[in-house]
């Protein structure tokens, strides 16, 4: 049945005051924001909105903010765009929508479908914190809801024009029966009017250790349920669109705040780690909370947590007083085990048990030398994928020992704080995430090979994004990274053509491995990238991989350097069809990573690669040589071991024998370095 409403809401700007703060040196908690433009009769937002609903705002109930608008399409008698056609629009056409379900967090920090958030994302977006602190209370006179808007300024406030905007949402709507065509009746936090208009309200914000208040007035509707009624107020920059944090009136009472640089940390066996986070109670009373430590490390290592001076290692409820703000530290003690362990700290409202608690998760690594990271960047098509399994197996088949995961952004806060000195090999997990890796990926990476380290990276669109002109991603940094570390150039994108791999039979690592197919793994993504060699790295990458039997089009790439080594694939693993292959080519790569494919293997395929004919020959004996030796140095010897011959050699050349009578002899060659690659009799007949 079509709904039909009164618009009754009024605002006004009653009064603004200001305080002064106790010091913090702490950021506020990020309250992540998330404008969600959805209409009751789109058929893809019933498939995806309640896919948002359960991962994202019933896990998280009071931590995130969620306000959803309703555009005026595909069915322009929703309900919900009825009640408020201006505003509704105003927002739609505000961030450009052209389509729904979409989702925007944090304005300007992300983008896509609502099915396609992570929790890896809204971390890594709230990490930081946020120099502003909301808070937001509400109080009801008959019809008469006052609101308090409180904004302390913790840190150093970026500069800009800043617009307070309040949202008065319906928590939650159920409808008996469908107001639009797709079916839903259920209707989270729906967006009813902001109180001082789309304009909101300007301010500058106050400097560090100050605050400022704002009071509003809004009438309740009678067609609205008063207990679902809340307001939810964010602070936005209108150019940039940039939300810098949010605050609703049924947040919970505290905050629980990281005091680290980083999440975490490498500890030696028998070693001790700590990790300071921090409580603040912001309700304006005492209130209770219960407080819990949970972990998956090893059996032998230990943790405890200090609160309010005493140590605990299990669950507590304690009552935090009015202004509570104080450390809590957490210890582990690391035993002989080698492994990643992960503690989290929860704390949880016990006045109100409907909100989920405020956690923080600790790593600890120990003695782990291969390592899958995985990227923590969104995937390029808005939707989510686990692709870490493959790599594990590969691990497993390879009998790789002392290897953990790790998220990109966890590896690269210990790598560039001087951690993970023991670890060799990384198997790098980008996938389609875009970008591939960030600045600070970046360099933990070019640390981790200049030590020495042995780096896999597999993933479609890495070399696009680094060095294709259309590329948002395009840096100096990255394209360094891929033509100089990696060992590549781009060619051009790929596309479902470059659906099979072949490899390079003269390579003496991947020479053996087998082809295999190619598949779009992500609906309409199939862009492989097409690579060559760049000339930066000449005289140490060799090619492994192509897309065609002919070697027209480059797909992989390894290097060595003396220094560390290198497999990098223009397509993702997962593309590959075939599951032996894709444990072949971890498991090669990790055997030439940790010295395995060496020594005596090594030699039988290097030598398997020359070629030495005619043989018998009369007047010259000419030499094919792999691509991976540039020179070499030949002698021939007679069967008594006596040098005949010395000669410098490359690839393709003839050696004279003028000088040597019809016989038996025995040449050798060696590179440059004077390590033997073949030595073998070859016949003279005059």
């Amino acid at each position: 049945m079509k709904r039909f409403y009164t618009f009754l809401l009024i605002a006004g700007l009653i009064a603004v005051t200001g305080r002064t703060l106790k010091a913090q040196t702490l950021n506020a908690r990020q309250n992540v924001l998330f404008e969600h433009f959805t209409n009751t009769s789109c058929g893809p937002c019933a498939a995806q909105n309640p896919i948002f609903q359960a991962n994202i705002l019933e896990s998280n109930d009071g931590s995130v903010h969620h306000i959803a608008y309703h555009p005026w399409w595909p069915g322009s008698d929703d309900p919900f765009y009825q009640f408020n056609i201006p505003e509704n629009t105003n927002r739609t056409q505000y961030y450009g929508v052209n389509a729904v379900p979409k989702v925007f967090m944090r304005g300007n920090h992300w983008s896509g479908s609502p099915a396609s958030i992570t929790w890896k994302q809204i971390e890594a977006d709230a990490k930081d914190g946020s120099p502003v602190r909301i808070i937001v209370s509400e109080s009801t006179a008959g019809n008469q809801r006052n609101v308090h808007v409180e904004i302390q300024c913790v840190n150093t406030p970026p500069s800009g024009n800043w617009i307070l905007h309040c949202a008065v949402i319906e928590r939650n709507v159920n409808t008996s029966t469908p107001p639009g065509t797709n079916g839903e009746t259920y209707f989270p936090n729906v967006f009813r009017k902001f109180i001082k208009g789309v304009g909101g309200t300007g301010l500058i914000l106050p400097s560090v250790g100050q605050s400022k208040s704002y009071d509003f007035t809004y009438t309740l509707d009678p067609a609205w349920d008063p207990d679902e009624i809340a307001v939810v107020a964010f602070l936005q920059n209108p150019s940039s669109k940039e939300v810098l944090n949010s605050g609703s009136s049924y947040n919970p009472g505290f905050e629980y705040l990281n005091a680290e640089a980083g999440n975490a940390k490498e500890i030696a066996a028998g070693g001790s780690a700590n990790f300071t986070s921090h409580l603040i109670n912001i309700a304006g009373a005492a209130t209770d909370i219960t407080i819990k430590l949970t972990s998956d490390a090893p059996s032998d290592w230990s943790a405890s947590y200090v609160f309010d001076g005493q140590s605990y290692t299990g669950e507590i409820n304690k009552t935090i007083p009015d202004g509570f703000d104080a450390d809590v530290e957490l210890n582990v003690t690391v035993g002989q085990s080698k492994g990643i362990g992960t503690y989290t700290i929860s704390i949880e409202s016990s006045n109100n048990p409907d909100f989920e608690p405020q956690s923080i998760t600790y790593i600890v690594v120990s003695g782990v030398v291969t390592l899958v990271v995985n990227n923590d960047q969104p995937f390029a098509n808005g939707k989510s994928y686990d692709w870490s399994g493959l790599y594990t197996d590969g691990l497993s088949e390879a009998n790789a020992v002392d290897y953990g995961e790790l998220n990109a952004s966890d590896f690269a806060g210990i790598v560039n704080n001087g951690g993970l000195q023991s670890l060799k090999n990384v198997f790098f997990n980008v996938g389609w995430t875009t970008p591939p890796f960030t600045s600070e990926m970046v360099n933990a990476l070019e640390s981790f090979v200049n030590r020495g380290g042995n780096l896999f990276i597999s993933g479609q669109d890495i070399a696009w994004a680094a060095l294709d002109l259309s590329s948002p991603y395009r840096t100096l940094k990255n394209q360094l990274f891929v033509k100089r570390v990696l060992g590549a150039d781009y060619v051009k994108d790929g596309n479902l053509l470059n659906n099979a791999i072949f490899p390079e039979e003269n390579d003496v690592i991947f020479g053996n491995v087998s082809s295999a197919s190619l598949v779009d793994r992500y609906s309409n993504g199939m862009y492989p990238d097409e690579i060559s060699i760049s000339s930066d790295a000449a005289n140490k990458a060799h090619m492994i991989y192509y897309y065609d039997a002919n070697k027209s089009k480059g797909a992989a790439i390894r290097t060595y350097d003396g220094n560390y080594k290198t497999v990098y694939l223009g397509f993702g693993i997962e593309q590959v069809v075939q599951e032996d292959v894709r444990r072949e080519i971890i498991n090669i790569s990790y055997e030439w990573f940790t010295g395995q494919i060496a020594g005596v293997e090594f030699d039988r395929k290097m030598a398997a690669l020359i070629e030495a004919y005619p043989n018998p020959a009369s007047d010259v004996l000419q030499f094919n040589l792999p691509e991976q030796v540039k020179e070499a140095v030949l002698k021939v010897f007679d069967l008594s071991g006596r040098l005949l011959m010395q000669e410098s050699l490359h690839s393709g050349e003839s050696i004279s024998l003028g000088t040597l009578a019809s016989g038996i002899y025995l040449y050798e060659l060696r590179n440059t370095e004077g390590s033997l690659l073949k030595s073998e009799k070859f016949t003279v007949i005059k």
